[in-house]
């Protein structure tokens, strides 16, 4: 029972959408058909979503001094478009349903509407509808700080406890950039820097998101205006793991989800308003994702 009122509430936390669609049927009925195969391709649109808007707003600029004290605080909000390739996947039906049948169903962000699939002497077999989903936002604090010969820290943080029904829910963040420009003319218009993001989700002992990122950026500066871009490459795991049912009809569940996400390039642009930073960006690869993010600091 635990653990599936902390995978609904999992599913709320990660989406911050409407879910009624989800309640709307049973729980336990839905998750219960998707324990192999199918089950991966059902949720692995979620690894992809929510590990493509992590790796996002990890920076707004590639200008980092050479040496100097700076130190910035702020909230970065991303938003993960889900395509119509993300909505539905190729499903088998189990080996005791005849005859065997793949049909194109609904992932856990797909149509709410069941798939429904004939068989002999009138039986029918159903694959269990998604939530419907068009965006998934997420919002995280984000703190860097430098300069060291060039290098910078970026760190994101945070952690509370739900209670004994849902458990501890921690986020836990942390990166280094550093400057390519200082080994460069100083004629250059642009500032180049480079820079790696390693990141980790867990919510009890139910799920285990992990995330990477290592990429170089660009950016040009005019008086409060910055432009920046970037080219990186990313990937995302999460593993799921949980009981349905109860007594002898008890089962264990898990996924182990690895994201599609490759090679991503960013365009954006900030402005500098005294202490206040304001940026927003655009990331394009297999996975969109919109950022937006606001900082304080020098």
């Amino acid at each position: 029972m635990r653990e599936r009122f902390a995978l609904i509430s999992i599913l709320i936390i990660l989406s911050l959408v409407f879910v009624t669609p989800l309640f709307a049927q049973d729980f336990e009925d839905l998750i219960s058909k998707y324990t192999e195969e199918n089950g991966q391709g059902y949720m692995r649109p979620l690894a992809d979503a929510f590990g493509g808007s992590l790796n996002s707003g990890l920076f707004s600029t590639a200008r980092i001094p050479k040496m100097g004290f700076h130190l910035r605080i702020g909230v970065e909000a991303m938003a993960a478009f889900v395509a119509d390739k993300q909505k539905t996947f190729d499903a088998t039906t189990p080996e005791y349903f005849f005859p065997e049948t793949t049909v194109e169903a609904p992932t856990i962000f797909g149509d709410i509407e069941a798939q429904e699939v004939a068989g002999e002497g009138g039986t029918t077999y159903l694959f269990p509808g998604g939530m419907n989903v068009k965006l998934l936002p997420i919002a995280v604090p984000q703190l860097t700080v430098g300069s060291v010969f060039g290098t910078e820290a970026v760190i994101r943080w945070f952690q509370f406890d739900m209670g004994d029904d849902f458990g501890e829910i921690k986020l836990l963040g942390y990166g280094l950039r550093h400057s390519i420009s200082q080994y460069l003319p100083s004629i250059l218009p642009v500032d180049l820097s480079a820079g790696v993001f390693i990141q980790s989700f867990k919510v009890a002992d139910i799920v285990d998101a992990n995330t990477f990122f290592a990429g170089v950026q660009a950016s040009w500066r005019a008086s409060i205006l910055t432009l920046y871009g970037g080219l990186g490459y990313e990937s995302a795991k999460m593993d799921i793991a949980f009981t349905v049912g109860e007594g002898e009809n008890e089962e264990e569940i898990a996924y182990n989800l690895k994201s599609d996400n490759s090679f991503r390039f960013t365009v954006g642009f900030a402005l500098q308003l005294f202490i206040l930073r304001i940026h927003a960006d655009y990331n394009m690869g297999y996975q969109n994702v919109a950022c937006a993010g606001v900082s304080f600091g020098m």
